[in-house]
């Protein structure tokens, strides 16, 4: 009836069982319960799927942006740039563009702006240099790289001397630049180095994105898509349609100066807005606002 008598004691001693020893059923299922479970097996999928190998050039990409996140302390900062004018110009341009002359497209006009900005901005045509007592090395020639896609994956070409080139020559190097690197054709001293790089993913409808910096530039210009908006006009007090774009810095803390960059930002909007400046050739004689002290809260 489960009660254990002083028979029952004697009888397990002069069969053998230790005294404390549990039974050998006991035993057994203790050691069943203390054996860890085997791992369920996983359900096979019947789904269809590729093993696609990772390349070289993705395993450099991704090392290169942790490396970039990591390292480098990223600022961001966000401007809205009015494009009606812009619009309007490259409407114009491709209109009366000769047979010889290439086609600009939005992307140009934004690569020739960030060149003449560059040019226009104190301290701001530098690369960052660890070694370098003052952190950065002021470069002599303004290279803006230029973001591609190719199948193998991203690339940045880049285009030399933008400041000094008008918006058309920036066109064609855009495109002879872009064709090679898809072809993989490109030079090695054709994709390395540059004072800065573009990243445009309007074309895409994207309105707004960051971008990470490319070492040793001190920053990337992340460019979204033309939008419609409606704003009330100060002369008639009435809602008019106007175009506007979002622009996102991205900056190494290090080497650029947070009002350094916001005057970087206001010249790229100035040479946006004022897009005929774009199609002069070598660096245009304008007079840009002159620089205040820049309030941070």
């Amino acid at each position: 009836g489960g009660i254990i008598t002083k028979g029952d004691v004697l009888a397990a001693i002069a069969s053998g069982m230790k005294p404390g020893a549990a039974p050998p059923a006991a035993a057994a299922t203790a050691a069943t319960a203390a054996a860890p479970k085997a791992p369920a097996a996983l359900p096979e999928s019947n789904d269809d799927f590729e093993v696609i190998p990772v390349t070289t050039i993705r395993k450099i990409i991704a090392t290169r942006l942790l490396e970039s996140k990591v390292e480098n302390p990223h600022q961001y900062m966000q401007k809205e740039i009015s494009m009606d004018a812009a619009e309007e110009f490259r409407v114009e341009m491709n209109k009366s563009a000769g047979e010889d002359q290439p086609k600009i497209s939005m992307n140009d006009c934004v690569v020739r702006a960030v060149g003449l900005a560059l040019r226009a901005t104190e301290l701001a045509n530098i690369r960052f240099n660890d070694d370098a007592p003052s952190l950065y090395d002021e470069l002599e020639t303004v290279d803006v790289a230029v973001a591609v896609a190719t199948p193998t994956g991203l690339v940045t070409p880049i285009v030399r001397n933008t400041d000094e080139k008008s918006v058309f020559q920036v066109a064609a190097d855009i495109r002879e630049l872009a064709g090679r690197a898809r072809d993989n054709k490109l030079k090695p001293e054709e994709f390395t180095g540059g004072s800065f790089s573009v990243s445009n993913l309007g074309m895409f409808g994207i309105d707004s994105f960051q971008a990470v910096v490319n070492p040793p530039q001190w920053g990337i210009l992340a460019v979204g898509g033309t939008r419609v908006e409606a704003e009330l006009d100060p002369s008639t007090k009435r809602p008019k349609a106007v175009k506007r774009m979002t622009v996102n810095l991205s900056m190494d803390g290090r080497a650029m100066v947070a009002e350094n960059a916001v005057y970087f930002l206001k010249n790229f909007a100035f040479f946006m807005e004022n897009p005929t400046l774009l199609a002069i050739e070598g660096y245009p004689k304008v007079k840009l606002a002159k620089r205040g002290l820049v309030e941070f809260q």
